[in-house]
């Protein structure tokens, strides 16, 4: 598990990932995360033209998901509730 400030499973947070890596980290394809680190959702930097990016923004970026996932099913049980579904 992932300690605040600390390593994911003896990983430093400052290890850079190459785009593959990252993808498969957050289980989504390689072509997305290119998408989003070139908006600039996830920071990233260029060596010799490919994008890296920081274990710690990759970890930042899955974390903000899942509060973002957990607020839209807050929403959508209080919408319900208040409409007499739940």
């Amino acid at each position: 598990m992932v300690a605040e400030g600390q390593a994911v499973a003896g990983i430093p947070l400052q290890t850079e990932l190459t785009p593959s890596q990252a993808a498969e980290f957050l289980g989504i394809s390689e072509s997305f995360l290119i998408s989003l680190l070139g908006s600039g959702t996830i920071a990233s930097r260029q060596v010799n033209g490919k994008p890296l990016t920081l274990l710690q923004d990759i970890l930042e970026y899955k974390q903000e998901r899942k509060r973002h996932r957990l607020e839209t099913v807050d929403e959508l049980v209080r919408d319900s509730q208040r409409l007499g579904l739940y």
